[in-house]
């Protein structure tokens, strides 16, 4: 679900024109000053060489609002990305830029037609390698634009496109009827490493997004056993100090080991997440009816050395030894 902190990093852009419709987008907050969005939303992509909308760019967060203009060489016009200053630091907290690498669910929140003051859009990346316009693209489906004759997402151009916690893209475009709305919920999107690759170390490094929560997976390693928790560290592949339960209890060494990845992985949990599944699961079990033990499914553990019957949820039970050793390591 999308956060109040991260709506908060998020702007609605507006720019006046005289005798003309006001152009409303979207963009996001990448460091404390610079923001994200599509080119179109600011320029006009059309013509020559970088053609702004208006005079002014104004960017309105939920603590205020500040001017803002295109930074010199930090556009795109065929990619459709464009890199804005603002004059004043927003009171918000940077979104961190991701790239993705599979098929995953995400969120984003911007500015449409459907909803000006703020609207969340949830869906799925289908194709993380399309192409737009002969650019390289991200493909999206959204359930909200999908619904009944389709949202109009005029608007939502420049929002960040989240998964797992990181921006993975930018929206750019969608397939749309003459009045707005968007045909089968099918949205695109310009990946992030386009205008990380055009703006060079203007923005922060690219660490690979994957469809998890974080604060979900701490969870479900703090509730894994000893024995569990132990197997778990060796498949991981992270230093065997998290074995010892002398070190710490395993509520501390799950969230040390989170922040291993975090820190030492770029924030690529999938190991993490091969590994837990690897220990969780009742290799070699035996079903029993009903809940067995597990009282109607209930799931439950019973603490004790290596080699204890535990039973699990769905009434499947296995024994510690079943779990296949980890690799040997050293720290």
């Amino acid at each position: 679900m999308i956060t109040d902190v991260q709506k908060a990093a998020i702007a609605k852009i507006e720019i006046a024109r005289p005798g003309e419709n006001t152009i409303r987008g979207t963009g996001f907050l990448v460091t404390d000053r610079l923001v994200l969005t599509a080119m179109h939303v600011v320029a006009d992509r059309e013509k020559e060489g970088l053609v702004p909308w208006g005079a002014m760019i104004k960017l309105s967060f939920r603590g205020g609002w500040t001017p803002a203009e295109i930074v010199a060489g930090c556009w795109n016009a065929d990619e459709d990305w464009a890199l804005l200053e603002c004059a004043m630091p927003p009171q918000a907290e940077p979104l961190p830029l991701g790239q993705l690498a599979e098929q995953a669910t995400l969120e984003t929140y911007g500015f449409p037609d459907a909803n000006a003051e703020g609207m969340v859009f949830q869906g799925r990346v289908v194709d993380p390698h399309a192409r737009y316009d002969s650019i390289s693209a991200m493909q999206l489906f959204s359930d909200q634009a999908a619904a009944g004759q389709g949202a109009p997402v005029s608007g939502l151009s420049g929002a960040p496109c989240i998964v797992g916690g990181q921006v993975v893209g930018l929206m750019r475009s969608a397939l749309m009827t003459e009045y707005g709305e968007a045909v089968a919920g099918t949205l695109y999107a310009c990946p992030s490493g386009l205008p990380h690759r055009g703006c060079g170390d203007r923005l922060p490094a690219l660490h690979i997004a994957i469809d998890v929560d974080p604060t979900e997976l701490q969870q479900k390693l703090e509730n894994l056993i000893e024995g569990q928790f132990n197997a778990l560290v060796g498949y991981a592949n992270v230093p065997t100090k998290y074995i010892s339960t002398k070190y710490a209890p395993i509520a501390t060494r799950a969230q040390e080991v989170m922040e291993y990845f975090k820190k030492q992985m770029e924030g690529d949990y999938r190991p993490l997440m091969k590994a837990l599944e690897t220990v969780t699961a009742p290799a070699g079990g035996r079903r029993t009816g009903g809940g067995g033990s597990g009282r109607g499914g209930q799931q439950i553990y019973n603490h004790g050395p290596i080699g204890q019957q535990i039973n699990v949820e769905g009434g499947a039970t296995f024994h510690f030894d079943s779990i296949p050793k980890p690799p040997k390591i050293d720290e």
